[in-house]
């Protein structure tokens, strides 16, 4: 998910979730997707705002050729610009579990404590997403199966409540609408699989990054610059990571 790759839009999000027809018959077809579709539209939500933020932090968000990693790549040389190239002066440790990045965020420059803050919402809200994903995903592939007889049996729930000509076709739209709204899902479950994929893999990029010297040693460069010319927001940050040619 670069700026811009797969972000997901409010748009769709805010229309997938299931409408109720008020006939019982309709909306009992729909009974056992409600809540795992209600639950996909919020974690969909939730983890594209934790990384939209993080974006915002890092100055990335408005860049559509700079990918996660490369947000990733920035908060390092933010957190290097704020201690002139020296991590132990602001007590930074790589860890291996949630958040993977430990150091003392009084010791940041101010502009770079934002970044801290939306990072560590970022990892929690990827880790909360990736424990509930599989068994909505599980539901949600189920009901695919279960629901292809839908627009048939729509049919025959309105022969036999004896509609009318309107209500019958109201039910009948009513189903195909829902249907319409588990193809978004579906859509939307495959985008949240994607993002958490990039998630997982930036983070083992994070960790490559710590594990390599010379790779530390151009955050570290590009970090001192910026201490140099003591221009820490993130406009100044992107700038400097974009214009440069070592880190890539």
């Amino acid at each position: 998910m670069g700026c811009g790759s797969s972000k997901m839009k409010a748009s769709v999000l805010l229309t997938m979730r299931i409408n109720v027809s008020g006939i019982s018959e309709v909306d009992q077809l729909f009974a056992n997707i409600v809540e795992p579709i209600n639950m996909l539209d919020s974690l969909s939500q939730n983890l594209d705002a934790a990384f939209q933020n993080f974006q915002i932090s890092t100055g990335t968000f408005s860049h559509k050729l700079f990918k996660l990693s490369d947000s990733i790549t920035i908060m390092l040389i933010a957190y290097s610009s704020s201690c002139n190239g020296n991590f132990n002066k602001i007590n930074l440790k790589l860890k291996s579990e949630n958040p993977y990045i430990e150091l003392n965020q009084i010791l940041l420059k101010m502009e770079h404590k934002e970044i801290f803050s939306t990072w560590n919402i970022l990892i929690e809200t990827y880790l909360e997403t990736s424990s509930k994903l599989n068994q909505i995903s599980e539901q949600i592939l189920e009901f695919n199966e279960t629901s292809r007889s839908y627009p048939d049996q729509a049919k025959e729930i309105a022969n036999n409540l004896e509609l009318d000509a309107i209500g019958a076709a109201t039910t009948i739209r009513c189903v195909g609408i829902n249907l319409e709204k588990l193809r978004m899902a579906n859509k939307t479950l495959n985008e949240l699989k994607n993002m958490l994929n990039e998630i997982k893999e930036s983070i083992e990029e994070l960790q490559r990054k710590f594990s390599s010297q010379a790779e530390l040693e151009k955050i570290h460069r590009i970090g001192r610059e910026i201490h140099d010319e003591k221009r820490f927001s993130p406009k100044d940050l992107c700038r400097k990571y974009y214009d440069s040619t070592h880190v890539e």
